[in-house]
């Protein structure tokens, strides 16, 4: 219970009046579907990873769970390589990105 994912499906099962009965938990979503593929068991997955899913069934839950926003971060000046240049810069110009500051 103390990931933040965890925090977000438990409200969102309250908010709908449901008592989801919770078997096991893992930390690890490779070894969720491993489990679920060998066993008697269902999780909840984002859609993507779920669809990428070969020989497991997915049901598209309604109405959906809230929208989360990520975010890219890392220390004001300090060092970044390159390559963690050119993955801002891609994020940045690839999708519709608020930047809070232009220590970019």
């Amino acid at each position: 219970k103390d990931f933040a994912t965890r925090s977000h499906i438990d409200l969102y099962f309250q908010k709908q009046g449901i008592t989801p009965r919770i078997a096991i938990e893992a930390n690890s979503i490779s070894t969720i579907v491993e489990i679920v593929r060998r066993g008697r068991l269902a999780t909840l997955l984002p859609d993507v990873i779920a669809h990428e899913q070969a020989g497991l069934y997915s049901i598209a839950i309604r109405p959906t769970l809230p929208q989360r926003n990520a975010v890219l971060l890392w220390r004001r000046g300090a060092y970044r390589s390159a390559a963690s240049q050119a993955f801002a810069n891609l994020i940045t110009h690839r999708f519709d990105v608020h930047q809070e500051s232009d220590d970019f």
